[in-house]
């Protein structure tokens, strides 16, 4: 974890001044959430297009998730989706196949940004310039140079050293001979909501649960208002239920 600067009188500011600044408050602020919630990391938004899915070719429409070392995607919004993988180069014998989402690890020196319209293929940013406006004041619009998070898609028979990575789908071959998602397949979410399979897992438990306290509740007599009757035999009763 990075040192928390010294600042002082007549210190001759440079950019690492900044740099280490920043970096010490996301390491605080990434240990702080570790503490409380050691598995704060994952999947909290994921979109596919199952169209093109149907024609070989792998794209994300949305992607919201959240890295091991705290680093946070949000694309399109903020960042960039990864780049479209294209399926029909996979051998025919694949029958299914797990797509990683990566972002390459922080270097400690160099070499963590890429300038624009250059290939990112180890940088875990991308510089993106874009005009700012004054959000108080009439001054005019300047233009900020932005980091936006490289993210990609690495298959399971390439190598990941390199990345931050965690399992984000699965692929199967479709009868038609393209693919489509493995729906049984649930990656690391940050909430239920976030893997529709848990949700109806979740919501199949709730039903049978709420199912069994009807039929508890219905065996009972209520001889009076807001008192309800129990007989010798029902602790048998109740274990039948389960």
């Amino acid at each position: 974890m990075s040192s928390k600067v010294l600042w002082g009188e007549g210190l001759l500011l440079r950019p690492q001044h900044f740099q280490r600044q920043d970096h010490y408050h996301e390491q605080c602020l990434h240990k702080s959430i570790k503490a409380v919630h050691p598995y704060a990391w994952g999947v909290d938004s994921l979109q596919v297009d199952r169209e093109a899915l149907a024609n070989s070719v792998l794209r994300l429409t949305t992607l919201a998730v959240r890295f091991q070392d705290g680093e946070l995607v949000d694309a399109p919004e903020i960042d960039a989706l990864p780049e479209a993988v294209d399926l029909s180069l996979l051998p025919p014998s694949t029958q299914t196949i797990t797509y990683y989402i990566a972002l390459p690890g922080m270097k400690p020196f160099t070499g963590n940004f890429t300038p624009p319209g250059q290939p990112s293929n180890t940088a875990r940013f991308v510089q993106a310039n874009h005009d700012a406006p004054d959000l108080y004041t009439q001054a005019a619009p300047v233009q900020l140079a932005y980091l936006k998070k490289a993210v990609r898609l690495v298959s399971e028979a390439e190598p990941r050293d390199s990345y931050i990575h965690f399992p984000l789908l699965r692929l199967r071959r479709a009868s038609t001979g393209g693919f489509e998602m493995d729906e049984s397949f649930v990656p690391p979410t940050l909430s239920v909501g976030a893997a529709p399979v848990l949700f109806q897992q979740l919501r199949r438990l709730l039903d049978a649960l709420q199912a069994k306290t009807a039929a508890l509740y219905g065996h009972q007599r209520e001889p009076s208002r807001n008192v309800v009757e129990f007989r010798s035999g029902d602790m048998s009763s109740f274990w039948l239920l389960h």
